[in-house]
């Protein structure tokens, strides 16, 4: 009698060991397809981003290029009708040239259409 148990009771062990692993083994393959999907999401987040800082250096590419061509039209023609007073000042006294009130309104419209109003007046120097 106690052989019959011991067999029986092996026998639902076994059964439950057997379920039990099949059930890990499909939480398992569950958790790969989420690790996947995250994978996913990081790759494509991961090359937007990598867009993102190649579009950035190529404006600050064209900006340090802008900044060349200012500077070599002042030295070359300082009395150019742009650099002339605007009637504006900067908060230190300064006059504002007529291309800096130019810059700046161009500056604070395009933060406007990105979205981005705390970027007004947060010109380069």
């Amino acid at each position: 009698m106690l052989d019959g148990d011991l067999g029986e009771n092996r026998g639902i062990m076994i059964g439950a060991a057997i379920g039990l692993g099949r059930r890990m083994r499909e939480e398992e393959e569950q958790h790969d397809l989420e690790i996947a999907r995250f994978q996913a999401a990081i790759n494509e987040l991961s090359e937007k981003l990598l867009q993102t800082q190649i579009q950035l250096a190529s404006e600050r590419c064209e900006i340090a290029g802008l900044r060349a061509f200012i500077k070599e039209v002042k030295s070359r023609d300082p009395s150019t009708p742009a650099l002339a007073p605007s009637g504006n000042t900067y908060r230190n006294g300064k006059p504002k040239s007529i291309a800096a009130t130019v810059y700046e309104k161009a500056y604070d419209t395009k933060a406007d259409e990105l979205g981005l109003p705390e970027l007004k007046g947060g010109y380069a120097a």
